[in-house]
């Protein structure tokens, strides 16, 4: 690498702690109530708020059906989101604070995380959670210090972390035994791949594009231990993502350029689609549907947030609007349920950092509202869940005086007793 481009590569380092206001930012504030709009109150009823603000965190599907979500900012702690309760629980802390890692579920039922910044610093460490005891052991140092990096875990085994930047932004990798606890160098890429993604295909690894250095992507062979070309994926300069799709080929896009883009092993190319993914969506977030389409969640331009989202056809070949969020979020997390809904976790706007969730559930075409209310004039009312899963909706302009109960079970809505006092509600 040039002087020009190790110059490039360490602001970029410093950019990216900038960016996602890695260690001591002022405490981000808490999201506004709930819209008047009833689906955007749904969603905040079924997605609970979390113990901890958090952006740029790490989460990871456990083998009992829980969530583990790890670090953010300052922020050592962790918490789990159990479905089945729809409820937010403290677990076990990291050994130290962490932003912008990597989490990974092993095999074995522990989560793995690595690197990433803590107190403004790149690290090399990592450490494995026991979700058995809930608690976190630290593991040997990675080879070198690194954030926006990619981790996964190869057909053997074994982990494989490549790429990311420390001063200088790198192409080298590295390859983690869990039984043996140790790590050893493998051979490096031909390009600097930062802020990219890597996907398993079959008994290989496609490493997809990046930022600060190529927009090629590279195929492993762990038996071989070495690096092939995989074409050249034109719109995936970095904060992009890449699915790999039940037929086999991989859909990529957002990032910086907001086109999305096919790889097929069989040809080993990838093919521009004809239709954009709607907006430059750098850091959104993609999940797989059962369906085999591809859903993306929020991003960010360069200035705006996004609260929108949109979704891939995997029959029609075509991206489509699909609703919004209840707030914009960048640097968020989500994760398909086994129950085949999507829970999204934390991120943030332009100021704020958000400690709440939400849920999509796909049995429907947009955010679920369940039965109409009786009386839907309830611009400024609040919603609170009951114990068993029923909710009770609460004034509002309209309707300032009177309270109605759903009933889960029953999808239906009932008057409820009103309330004890309260007053008109102010004239606009």
């Amino acid at each position: 690498m040039s002087g020009s481009a190790n110059l490039r590569a360490a602001a970029a380092a410093g950019a990216l702690c900038a960016l996602y206001a890695c260690d001591g930012a002022a405490p981000p504030m808490r999201m506004p109530g709930p819209t008047n709009d009833l689906a955007a109150r749904a969603v905040a009823l079924a997605g609970p708020r979390l113990n901890d603000y958090r952006s740029a965190h790490a989460m990871a599907l456990l083998g009992n059906g829980q969530v583990l979500v790890s670090g953010s900012g300052g922020a050592a702690t962790a918490e789990l989101y159990d479905p089945a309760r729809n409820t937010w629980t403290p677990t076990g802390s990291m050994t130290m604070h962490r932003r912008m890692h990597r989490g990974l579920p092993m095999r074995d039922g522990r989560v793995l995380v690595l690197g990433g910044y803590s107190s403004g610093v790149i690290q090399n460490t990592g450490e494995l959670y026991d979700p058995r005891t809930a608690t976190w052991s630290a593991i040997p140092p990675m080879l070198q210090p690194r954030v926006a990096h990619s981790t996964l875990q190869l057909p053997n085994g074994k982990v494989l972390t490549a790429g990311g930047c420390d001063a200088t932004c790198v192409g080298t990798v590295e390859i983690y035994d869990p039984e043996a606890n140790t790590w050893r160098s493998a051979a490096p890429m031909a390009y600097v791949h930062s802020q990219h993604e890597s996907v398993v295909l079959g008994d290989k690894l496609l490493v997809v594009g990046g930022l600060y250095g190529t927009v090629n992507s590279e195929l492993y062979d762990p038996a071989a231990n070495t690096w092939t070309p995989a074409g050249y994926s034109n719109y995936l300069g970095g904060q992009h993502f890449a699915i790999r799709l039940p037929t086999g080929r991989v859909l990529g896009g957002a990032g910086g350029f907001g086109d999305s883009t096919l790889y097929d092993p069989a040809s080993n190319t990838w093919d521009s689609l004809s239709l954009e993914t709607q907006v430059d969506r750098r850091e959104a977030e993609a999940v797989l549907l059962p369906n085999g389409d591809v859903f993306v969640t929020g991003g960010w331009n360069g200035s705006a947030r996004f609260d929108s989202m949109t979704r891939w056809s995997a029959a029609t070949n075509t991206w489509a609007s699909a609703g919004v969020m209840t707030v914009p979020r960048v640097s968020h997390r989500t994760l398909m349920l086994p129950t085949g809904r999507l829970l999204i976790v934390g991120g943030g706007d332009v100021s704020s950092i958000w400690d709440t969730s939400e849920i999509h559930d796909f049995s429907s075409p947009s955010w679920s509202t369940g039965a109409a209310g009786i009386d839907a004039r309830r611009g400024g009312s609040t919603l609170t869940r009951l114990p068993g899963g029923d909710a009770l909706w609460v004034g509002g302009d309209g309707a300032w005086d009177r309270a109605e109960r759903y009933e889960a079970g029953a999808d239906r809505w009932r008057s409820a007793p009103r309330p004890s006092r309260g007053g008109r509600p102010r004239p606009r």
